[in-house]
């Protein structure tokens, strides 16, 4: 069922910007992913990329926004926006140089590839990601094998 109402929302998110799919195995791959990024503007080239906006369920908001709404303890979205800031946080590839640390979340120098430091930089503008990062350790990595999509 979870997967029918996500096909659902994409196809009608779709259809209000007039794309049309030629096949459904493109709706169902939009259906399955975590996170799309696009490049339009040459970000992935120059190696620079940031969130301007992330969307849970139809709510899209700012980076800044979604970190007032994660202090919101009341509201169920906050709760929301604290699960993606989890995810955000401790499924990224990117780390924090230790020498920049006390910087502004924009000036932080972060390690790794363009698409996580921009998630990890997300993740800092929602909340302080250290003590999340603490309280947590990595027993296993598998590298993504773009064969098998794993």
């Amino acid at each position: 069922m979870a997967v029918t109402m996500s096909l659902t929302i994409i196809a009608r998110a779709m259809k209000k910007q007039k794309v049309l799919c030629k096949g459904l195995s493109t709706v169902e791959t939009l259906g399955c992913i975590n996170v799309l990024c696009s490049d339009k503007t040459g970000t992935i080239t120059e190696n620079r990329m940031t969130v301007t906006s992330a969307s849970i369920s139809s709510t899209e908001a700012t980076p800044e926004i979604a970190h007032k709404a994660m202090s919101q303890e009341t509201s169920g979205i906050s709760r929301a926006w604290k699960q993606l800031w989890h995810v955000a946080t401790l499924c990224c590839g990117a780390k924090f140089d230790g020498d920049s640390q006390n910087r502004p979340v924009a000036e932080k120098v972060i390690l790794g590839d363009a698409t996580d430091q921009a998630t990890l930089r997300f993740a800092e503008t929602l909340s302080p990601t250290v003590p999340l990062l603490e309280k947590w350790r990595q027993v296993l990595e598998v590298p993504f094998n773009s064969r098998n999509k794993v």
